[in-house]
């Protein structure tokens, strides 16, 4: 008995894959709109960092919307595949945004560990589509783990502690945690159980989109070990600063002006939450992209 499968249309399947990169990037819009953000880049000035702005910002968010669309559709064409397979796909493409970020942003890293896990969250969303899984958060965030673990539990068990080289390898090194590899392979605890909770909380609250996205940033300063926080500033300084988001956050109401303050800190330690920034704009495009109904 021969049975007919039903198979998307190619232009549906396009039309999803452009939907989905067209929320990549407004999250990457959003979280470098989002003001005031201790030690990043706002609307307002660069924070800790000397060598970019906000138009830096915008020049790269636009860069790499083709390469969220590609890492849907490769995914999607590719889902019946294991999962550390498709990660082996997502991580070439990867490397070519990486290269389109630096041509748009003339050799300025702004968005690296963005085009890390939002790409694989795209990815995430095109291979459960090509498997004709009904997703929610909890499973796309599963899916991620299940495509990245075998490679980094690798990659750790053989890194060269004394001659670690990125900032994630010497925080590990030094440390013991994973950074942003450890919070991929434990399905990204931080998104679901701070990030996006934060989010509709405070949004069902009544803040503004901007004070959501700034109580979330606060919150995940103190749940999220940020290598890139650890390599600029010290475990020390990273501690206090997450000290100071809490009690802002304890506060009856949020003080801009103590925010603010904060970002006054940051510059004069250099410090920068970047590992944060990549996943309140993961907590944007979970929150967009869900906040529509279910797509395959």
């Amino acid at each position: 008995m021969t049975v007919n499968v039903k198979r998307p249309k190619t232009d549906t399947v396009e039309r999803t894959a452009a939907f989905v990169a067209q929320q990549a990037t407004r999250s990457l819009l959003y979280e470098v709109s989002i003001t005031p953000k201790p030690g990043l880049v706002d609307r307002i000035d660069s924070g800790a960092h000397t060598d970019m702005d906000f138009f830096t910002y915008l020049d790269s968010s636009v860069a790499l919307t083709e390469y969220f669309r590609l890492a849907y559709l490769e995914s999607r064409v590719h889902s019946h595949l294991p999962a550390p397979e498709l990660f082996s796909h997502l991580r070439e493409l990867g490397l070519q945004a990486e290269q389109q970020m630096y041509e748009a942003t003339g050799g300025v890293n702004t968005h690296k560990g963005s085009i890390f896990t939002l790409g694989l969250l795209c990815g995430g969303l095109g291979c459960l589509a090509g498997r004709g899984i009904y997703t929610n958060e909890a499973n796309l965030l599963h899916l991620c783990s299940q495509m990245v673990t075998p490679a980094f539990t690798a990659e750790l068990n053989e890194m060269d502690i004394e001659a670690a080289k990125t900032g994630g390898e010497r925080y590990y090194a030094v440390t013991g945690f994973a950074g942003i590899r450890g919070e991929a392979v434990n399905g990204y605890p931080s998104l679901l159980h701070c990030g996006l909770p934060a989010l509709r909380r405070a949004l069902s609250q009544g803040h503004s989109m901007n004070d959501a996205g700034i109580i979330v940033l606060l919150e995940l300063m103190c749940c999220v070990h940020d290598s890139n926080l650890f390599v600029r500033c010290g475990a020390e300084k990273q501690q206090q600063l997450a000290y100071m988001a809490r009690d802002i956050l304890d506060d009856h109401h949020l003080d801009l002006g103590r925010v603010a303050q904060l970002n006054e800190k940051c510059v004069r330690d250099r410090a920068s939450p970047g590992g944060c920034a990549d996943l309140l704009a993961a907590t944007f495009f979970l929150y967009f992209y869900f906040s529509y109904p279910r797509r395959l």
